[in-house]
């Protein structure tokens, strides 16, 4: 988690345009501009449904692969 930190901006401000593909696919930048929008009045739908966007497709990859490693590792296929 921190790298993700690091990259995300919530530490120190990352303007360098070079780092906007890894803010860009970064959850923890989202959650924390979108947090930072919320609380401070800014823009936070778009950060917001960048960070929901994100997550379920994490969730389409990630559990079936989880399902497949643990039928494999508990019931030996």
């Amino acid at each position: 988690v921190l790298p993700l930190g690091i990259v995300s901006g919530t530490y120190f401000p990352l303007e360098d345009p070079r780092l906007a593909p890894l803010r860009a696919v970064s959850p923890l930048y989202h959650l924390a501009e979108g947090a930072r929008g919320l609380l401070l009045g800014g823009p936070a739908a778009g950060h917001l449904g960048a960070l929901l966007a994100m997550a379920a497709v994490m969730l389409v990859v990630l559990v079936p692969l989880d399902l497949r490693l643990l039928s494999r590792r508990v019931l030996g296929e």
